[in-house]
């Protein structure tokens, strides 16, 4: 019997980046493993949080137009596996799902990121942008 994936977004692998977050007024940061517009993947985190944890996550990892576009999401933690957490956003607009889709739109056109990645859960890992080839 097929098994059923939780996840309801494409996630996008990346090459490593750095994020920060915070929780209960306190920052760590983490390497982003991958992330899809209802969450995220990090590892390598230096704050520990727990399941049900809410989080806020800047990432400015990413290049962005304007100083002023900033995408800090609010996010429950949903897995925790020793340095590595799992976070769904919760009360996301649809301007932040929107920049963020634009950003990974915009590291596969401008080839800023050699590993970008889609994970469908289902049949693993495809490779959507290269170097080259």
């Amino acid at each position: 019997m097929q098994q059923k994936s939780k996840r309801n977004a494409l996630r996008y692998q990346i090459s490593p980046r750095q994020i920060t977050y915070v929780r209960d007024e306190q920052s760590g940061e983490a390497t982003l493993v991958n992330i899809s517009t209802a969450g995220l993947l990090v590892e390598l985190a230096t704050l520990p949080v727990q399941p049900d944890d809410e989080i806020s996550i800047t990432l400015s990892c990413f290049k962005q137009r304007s100083p002023t576009e900033s995408l800090i999401f609010k996010a429950r933690i949903v897995r925790v596996d020793f340095d590595e957490f799992a976070a769904s956003f919760i009360d996301t607009t649809r301007e932040q799902t929107a920049f963020l889709l634009r950003l990974l739109a915009q590291e596969k056109r401008n080839g800023t990121d050699d590993s970008l990645r889609m994970v469908d859960g289902k049949s693993g890992v495809r490779r959507i942008s290269t170097a080259s080839q």
